[in-house]
C-alpha cells in the first residue's frame, strides 16, 4: 500500500516535502490541498494488484470524485482512462490530455446536447442506462453518421452493504437496466448501422468493502452474457465492472483479494472505475479555528470550514479525522467540531478527544480528496473553496476561490426595482 503523503516532520504536518503550516500562513483558509504523488501512487497500487493475473483491466478513474486539472493530468500521464458523468467532466479530461477514446460516458441523465457533443469529440464508450437513452443515442449517431460504442449497464438487484444514498444496484434504484430487457436492446445495437456493441456494465455503488460482492456481480454479467449467446446475440467483447472499491480512514478493501476475485471469474478484457480509492487519501481540507465555545457537556471547536466546503459529514455521515497542522499539544479536550453555517448538520465531528486547540490554530480534515471540493457550494454566500496541489518540494494554487464581490457580478437586479 502506498505511504501517506501527509506526514509529520519535526512535529509539523507536511504534504510531501512542503510544510502545511507555512502554506496555511500564506493562504486564506479554508482550502483543499492535494498530493499529486499520492494520486499517481494510488493509481499504481490498483494497477499492481492485478500484475500477476492473466488479464490486466483498463483502469478508468471516476472523475466525479475529484476533477481538478492537475490531478487529471497526473493520471493522464500514466495512461489512466476516465469515467465521466457530464459534458463538463469530458472537457476537463480533454483539457488534461486524456484522449477521447480513453473516456467512458456514464450516467442516467445524458442530455441530447451532451450526447451530441460527446459523439462529436469521439468519446470511447457510452454506458447506456435505459432503452430511452439508447434510442436517443441511435438517433444522434445516425444524424452524425458516427459510430457510437455502447455498453449496457445492468441493474442486477444486488443490495450492497453501504449507505442507502450511495447504493446503486438495487431494483428500485434509478440506475441501470433490468436484465430481462437486455436481449432486445442488444439486438437493436447489433442491427444498427451506427451502434457498436461494447458489452455489459455494472456498478454496485460506493464504499464496497466486500470483494466477494464484486465476484457476485461479475458472475451475474457472465450469466447474462451467456443468455445473449443462447439467443444468437453477440457476446460481450468486454465487461465494465464499475468502481466503488471501499476506502475510508479506518480501512480499505483488500485489493489483493479483490483482484483475485475478479481475475478468477473474468475470461475476457474488463474495465474497473476507481475514484475515491485514488483521490480520498490524496487530499485534505485545511481550516482555521475561529473560536472555542465552552459549554457542557462538550465544548465546540468552531472552524472556518463549513458544510458548503465539505458536505459528506452532513449528507451521509462521512467521517474525516481532524489533525492539527502544528505539533499537537499534549493536553487534550473533549469537543464537537462544527462550522459557522446556521444548520445543526454543519457538524464535522461529535464527541471526539483532540489535542487542546485555541483560536487561530490550523487544522486539517484528513481523507478529503474525494467528493470534497467537487460537491462544494456557495451556501450562505460563502466563496467556493480554493484548491492547492503539491508535488515533492513544490506547491501551487490550482483553483482560486471566487471573492464575494465577483460572485455578485453574476447577479442582476431587474430594472423596475430600486438598486
Amino acid at each position: 500500500m502506498a505511504m501517506s503523503a501527509f506526514q509529520r516532520k519535526n512535529g509539523i504536518l507536511h504534504v510531501e516535502n512542503v510544510s502545511l503550516l507555512e502554506m496555511a500562513r500564506q493562504l486564506p483558509t479554508p482550502f483543499y490541498c492535494y498530493s499529486l504523488t499520492s494520486f499517481a501512487d494510488r493509481y499504481r497500487v490498483v494497477r499492481e494488484a492485478f500484475a500477476s493475473h492473466a488479464i490486466q483491466p483498463r483502469i478508468a478513474y471516476a472523475v466525479k470524485a475529484n476533477g481538478l486539472l492537475p490531478c487529471l493530468a497526473t493520471l493522464s500521464s500514466l495512461q489512466c482512462h476516465a469515467d465521466i458523468v457530464s459534458e463538463g467532466e469530458m472537457h476537463r479530461c480533454l483539457r488534461a490530455a486524456i484522449e477521447p477514446e480513453r473516456i467512458i460516458f456514464s450516467g442516467v441523465g445524458k442530455t441530447f446536447e451532451e450526447i451530441t457533443n460527446a459523439l462529436h469529440h469521439g468519446i470511447g464508450q457510452f454506458n447506456v442506462e435505459s432503452a430511452e437513452e439508447l434510442h436517443t443515442l441511435a438517433e444522434i449517431a445516425s444524424q452524425q453518421q458516427t459510430r457510437a460504442a455502447v455498453a449496457l449497464r445492468v441493474n442486477p438487484d444486488i443490495h450492497a452493504p453501504t449507505h442507502d444514498k450511495i447504493a446503486t444496484a438495487r431494483r428500485d434504484d434509478k440506475f441501470g437496466i433490468a436484465p430481462e430487457l437486455i436481449p432486445s436492446l442488444c439486438r437493436l445495437i447489433a442491427d444498427h448501422e451506427y451502434l457498436q456493441w461494447r458489452g455489459l456494465a455494472v456498478h454496485l455503488g460506493s464504499q464496497i468493502f466486500s470483494h466477494e460482492l464484486y465476484g457476485e456481480a461479475a458472475r451475474a454479467l457472465l450469466a447474462l452474457d451467456q443468455e445473449l449467446v443462447n439467443q444468437s446475440l453477440p457476446p460481450s467483447p468486454q465487461f465494465d465492472l464499475g468502481g466503488g472499491i471501499g476506502c475510508s480512514p479506518q480501512k480499505e478493501i483488500d485489493l489483493a483479494a479483490y483482484a483475485h476475485q475478479l481475475s478468477a471469474v473474468m475470461d475476457r478484457p474488463f474495465v474497473i472505475e476507481p475514484g475515491r480509492f485514488i483521490a480520498a487519501p490524496s487530499g485534505i481540507l485545511v481550516s482555521r479555528v475561529v473560536r472555542i465555545k465552552h459549554a457542557k457537556p462538550h465544548s465546540f471547536v468552531i472552524v472556518d470550514a463549513a458544510m458548503n466546503d465539505l458536505l459528506r459529514p452532513a449528507l451521509y455521515g462521512g467521517h474525516h479525522p481532524l489533525e492539527t497542522i502544528a505539533a499537537p499539544a499534549q493536553q487534550t479536550m473533549s469537543c464537537h467540531v462544527v462550522g459557522p453555517i446556521c444548520e445543526s448538520s454543519d457538524t464535522f465531528l461529535r464527541d471526539v478527544t483532540l489535542p487542546h486547540l485555541q483560536a487561530g490554530d490550523y487544522v486539517a480534515f484528513m481523507h478529503s480528496g474525494a467528493y470534497g471540493a467537487v460537491m462544494a457550494s456557495s451556501y450562505n454566500t460563502r466563496p467556493l473553496v480554493s484548491e492547492v496541489c503539491a508535488q515533492k518540494n513544490h506547491w501551487a494554487i490550482s483553483k482560486k476561490s471566487v471573492p464575494v464581490q465577483d460572485m455578485l457580478t453574476c447577479e442582476e437586479i431587474p430594472s423596475w426595482l430600486p438598486s
